[in-house]
């Protein structure tokens, strides 16, 4: 719906950029950590569970609605939309392997995720689960442990099927 959606705003022939968050692994059920950002961000809230700050019911029914793509699953949903063909299409890993990441970072999901935690949790929860945040991140960093993501860009041309 999204690809028909921005589709219908081109020309043929004309072109879009998309960047998303994606995942490097094509295999869905491989069990590594894709997103040590938002797998910080879990902890923080195990943290406050465990300080009995937050209950645990409330952060078990918390849905945070991310879905990250692989190259091939984005490849397939073009191909089987039908709107665009693919000029290029470039996977990148920013791993954030610097000091002042951890705190650089906390302010970039807390721009992303802030008003989701609000309307669940209340907004007096924002500044100290994101001060946690900031230390489990620097924790991570500290012990040389991922704090990167993997993205992906993709330029698209109009395609005059559809």
């Amino acid at each position: 719906m999204f690809l028909r959606s921005r589709s219908q705003e081109l020309l043929v022939g004309g072109r879009k950029v998309l960047s998303m968050l994606g995942r490097r692994s094509h295999d869905i059920h491989k069990k590594i950590n894709e997103f040590p950002l938002f797998e910080a961000l879990r902890k923080s809230l195990s943290i406050f569970v465990s300080q009995k700050l937050v209950a645990k019911e409330k952060v078990d029914s918390f849905n945070f609605p991310l879905y990250t793509p692989s190259t091939q699953e984005l490849e397939d949903q073009l191909y089987r939309e039908g709107s665009f063909t693919i000029d290029s299409m470039k996977q990148d890993y920013h791993d954030w392997m610097f000091e002042n990441a951890p705190k650089m970072l906390s302010k970039t999901c807390r721009a992303a995720t802030e008003s989701l935690i609000c309307h669940h949790f209340g907004e007096e929860i924002v500044e100290p689960l994101f001060q946690t945040y900031s230390q489990v991140l620097y924790e991570r960093f500290v012990a040389g442990e991922d704090i990167g993501w993997c993205q992906i860009t993709i330029a698209l041309c109009k395609s005059a099927t559809r």
